[in-house]
């Protein structure tokens, strides 16, 4: 857990470039369906906050994991 916090930056540069790349070359490979596993913690704050709102808001992501968790599936 020490190097996940002192390193948050480094980590979502790092897991963003993974899916981007991923996503590319699945389009450029022209694949017909993309299974894209993210993270329970999106789900369960994008529902929260689409309760609260009546639209999907991530108004309760804490870290940097679950903002590029977030950007990912955007991406995707």
């Amino acid at each position: 857990m020490g190097f996940i916090h002192s390193a948050e930056c480094e980590i979502m540069r790092n897991n963003v470039l993974i899916n981007i790349n991923m996503v590319q070359a699945a389009a450029a490979a022209r694949v017909a369906r993309f299974f894209f596993l993210s993270s329970v913690s999106i789900a369960i704050c994008c529902s929260a906050a689409a309760a609260h709102r009546g639209r999907l808001l991530p108004a309760m992501l804490d870290n940097e994991y679950g903002w590029d968790k977030l950007y990912s599936e955007r991406v995707a």
